[in-house]
């Protein structure tokens, strides 16, 4: 006889049946009961009505069954999943944005180019002309930057400066992102015995500081804006290396290069037609962003003494010259600084531009 305190139990369905009891199928492998577990062994899931992690919808549920005096039969199962996170918004740069910028910063990068080329025609004076007379005079409507302990004009000794300053570090970045392409592809697609040695040597470079073993090699070759380029180059050449070993090793397992290879390419011809293109985008960005660098290290050394030698007009060794004017006339040598930070800035922002348009998820990607 069964009663509502006791257990009844139906050996036919294998459970047990009781108001306040746990009934068990055998054939789902679930328990269910008013505040008790449900297990679903098939699955390897659990129920709990009255477990802390369930939700509200669920505790509500059992809630209302538990007033009502009934039990809860079947497993409910609670989508609560305590790993996931929040979905956070991420802002996306507009393309109409960064193409704007792009334009900007890109007009501005060609004006300074611009003015480099055609510095001689620029200059309201000649900039190795001395005036002893009207030495260390002040910013005036006639010499808008003053002169220095020559009298000579700073406006046009910084505007023919900006040939010396930038066209040299347009050639080291040149040459640093050539020669450090041609080493990382060479060890990446050859690998084995060249790509050990290679990689060895650029991490004997990269264990340096790297400015000071430009001095290093700046001082041993001697002054000069040549040495200084020579310094400056042979330290950092293996960030490109490594960047082009890396983005060949990826390339050279895809698809289309074994298709190449099939049809007969040679090795030249895939480096060249299949992998350079495809692995030039990183490089140049790189390259880039390089410019204002190498121009704050070229401007240092020379400002050391290890670069341009006056009176050749560099804006580094502008400000070394001037140095000790500083504090009588500081003008002097923060004209020359002011060009460094204006052009700095420009390559800078043109470079973080670049990268931000040659990047998908800044142009509109998926969501």
């Amino acid at each position: 006889m069964k009663t509502s305190g006791d257990v009844g139990k139906d050996k036919s369905l294998g459970t047990r049946t009781g108001s306040g009891d746990v009934g068990k199928d055998k054939n789902l492998g679930t328990q269910t009961g008013s505040g008790d577990v449900g297990k679903d062994k098939s699955q390897g899931t659990r129920t709990d009505s009255g477990d802390a992690k369930a939700d509200n919808y669920g505790a509500n549920v059992i809630s209302d069954l538990r007033e009502k005096g009934g039990s809860v039969h079947g497993a409910i199962h609670i989508n609560n999943d305590n790993n996931s996170t929040p979905m956070v918004r991420v802002q996306r740069i507009k393309k109409s944005s960064v193409r704007t910028r792009l334009i900007i910063f890109g007009v501005l990068a060609v004006m300074l180019l611009l003015c480099s080329v055609f510095c001689e025609y620029l200059t309201p004076y000649d900039p190795y002309l001395q005036d002893l007379g009207n030495a260390k005079a002040a910013p005036s409507p006639e010499h808008l930057f003053g002169t220095d302990r020559y009298g000579r004009d700073m406006l046009s000794r910084v505007i023919v400066g900006s040939r010396t300053s930038i066209y040299s570090t347009l050639l080291l970045v040149a040459i640093i992102t050539a020669f450090g392409t041609i080493i990382g592809v060479t060890c990446g697609f050859t690998g084995k015995k060249p790509d050990a040695v290679l990689m060895r040597i650029s991490d004997i470079f990269l264990a340096f500081p790297g400015l000071v073993f430009a001095l290093a090699v700046a001082g041993v070759l001697g002054g000069g804006l040549q040495n200084a380029i020579i310094a400056l180059a042979a330290i950092s050449w293996p960030k490109y290396a490594r960047i082009a070993r890396s983005q060949t090793l990826s390339q050279k397992e895809m698809p289309y290069i074994r298709a190449a290879r099939l049809a007969g390419c040679s090795n030249l011809k895939i480096i060249f037609k299949h992998i350079l293109p495809n692995i030039i985008g990183p490089i140049l960005v790189t390259s880039m962003l390089d410019i204002g660098t190498m121009m704050m290290e070229l401007a240092g050394l020379s400002f050391l003494g290890l670069g341009a030698k006056p009176p050749t007009a560099e804006w580094g060794s502008m400000m070394s010259d001037t140095r000790s004017l500083l504090s009588t006339t500081p003008w002097v040598t923060l004209s020359p600084g002011l060009a460094i930070f204006v052009s700095v800035m420009i390559f800078n922002l043109l470079g973080d531009t670049i990268r931000d348009y040659a990047d998908p998820r800044s142009r509109g990607g998926r969501k």
